[in-house]
């Protein structure tokens, strides 16, 4: 069972992407295996503050039981394709956790 702690943090994170759809047209996609519709993880693109500068962010998450098969890279190709050919942006960053 989830803490309160982490069904507040859960309800935020999903509150933000949604504001941030409604504001941009664009965000975060949930992917579930086609096969069975079990969660693989979410990916997409949004506006983010990076080095204090506005910038569209490419983010995706993967569940633990999903990681090194190729799932990442798959929905990471599917946000920019969307980025780049759909909504013609110019620039995506990507910021590894680490170097914030």
């Amino acid at each position: 069972m989830a803490t309160s702690s982490a069904r507040i943090r859960v309800a935020t994170f999903l509150q933000r992407a949604a504001e941030h759809w409604s504001l941009h047209d664009f965000g975060l996609w949930i992917f579930y295996l086609s096969s069975t519709r079990d969660f693989v993880g979410y990916a997409g693109i949004k506006h983010a503050v990076v080095e204090g500068k506005d910038e569209i962010e490419l983010a995706y998450a993967v569940s633990s039981a999903r990681w090194n098969k190729g799932f990442a890279t798959e929905m990471s190709e599917a946000a920019l394709k969307v980025g780049f050919e759909e909504l013609h942006l110019e620039r995506i960053v990507a910021v590894h956790p680490a170097a914030q």
